[in-house]
């Protein structure tokens, strides 16, 4: 899943970009964005998993 690391050079220029952003503000929001996608995925994973195997949801 490299499509969640965090590139700190382009960490740096979107600080830049968006003026008085500190640093920990950015990383916090791109915290925040992990785990809404981290979220996201599971509710997927447990909709393919309830449509492809039925019987899997009885416990």
């Amino acid at each position: 899943m490299t499509d969640m690391l965090i590139d700190d050079d382009l960490l740096e220029s979107e600080c830049n970009a968006h003026g008085p952003t500190t640093r920990f503000e950015r990383l916090e929001e791109e915290a925040e964005e992990l785990t809404a996608q981290a979220k996201a995925r599971r509710v997927f994973d447990w909709t393919v998993q309830s449509v492809c195997d039925p019987a899997s949801l009885v416990h």
